[in-house]
């Protein structure tokens, strides 16, 4: 019997037709080329290479793999660099987080990426994991793992639409307070906010923003990247 790993048991969650053709019957599609990396995938390849000490910037590395990949397969480059920034801005957020935190001082890295199995109780069933990163503490020794999460959350990639603003030297703010969003445009409209970009879970997974402005109401949703350009280039305009 194959160990069990957490893909396996969270496609038999959601859809166990998806599960017997997957798993039981081990059907695959059939591609004429290596799988596109995924989200995931890259995540934690960045992950990997500053655990092992090989670079300080696992976003950066991230952003290279999908330039080779892209050489590679230059027909799903839209694909490709989407998945990409998405792992980039997560590994922004995770060594933001580290430096505010200081989770990982005072350690370490012994390993990383390691895979581990585990027997389930008395039962027959194996199940299989991996640690993204081994680490023993200084002060006593004690072995630990760091397991960073891999959802990329609306909050985490708003943040990347602020810092990719920020340093366009753009005057912009986030509202993360938890009132509902209608509540958060009319805040937005009395204080007279020329172009609010309003991000639902489906435009994060479009790389997009829904934009409004101020007088015009809903613009509707727009690529990421062409919504930035949109305001740098009408904030060039007005200083004109």
């Amino acid at each position: 019997m194959n160990p069990l790993t957490h893909s396996e048991m969270a496609t038999w969650q959601k859809c166990r037709r998806g599960w017997y053709v997957t798993y039981y019957l081990r059907l695959r599609r059939w591609h004429d080329f290596a799988p596109l990396p995924n989200i995931g995938t890259m995540y934690h390849d960045g992950l990997e290479a500053y655990y092992n000490g090989t670079l300080t910037d696992p976003a950066a590395h991230v952003r290279d793999l999908a330039e080779k990949k892209v050489d590679e397969l230059p027909e799903y480059a839209e694909t490709i660099y989407k998945n990409a920034e998405m792992a980039a801005i997560m590994l922004e957020g995770y060594m933001e987080w580290l430096e505010e935190t200081g989770a990982d001082a005072g350690l370490t890295i012994i390993g990383s990426e390691q895979e581990v199995q585990a027997k389930l109780g008395q039962t027959e069933f194996v199940l299989r994991g991996k640690i993204d990163a081994r680490l023993q503490r200084e002060s006593d020794g004690a072995k630990l793992q760091l397991e960073p999460g891999t959802e990329l959350t609306v909050l985490d990639y708003a943040r990347s639409i602020l810092k990719e603003l920020r340093a366009q030297y753009v005057r912009a703010e986030i509202d993360e307070s938890t009132d509902k969003i209608n509540g958060k445009v009319q805040r937005a409209e009395q204080m007279k906010v020329h172009t609010m970009l309003v991000i639902g879970k489906r435009d994060m997974e479009a790389n997009a923003v829904s934009v409004r402005v101020h007088g015009k109401g809903n613009l509707g949703a727009k690529p990421r990247n062409e919504v930035i350009a949109d305001i740098l280039a009408s904030i060039k305009e007005r200083r004109a």
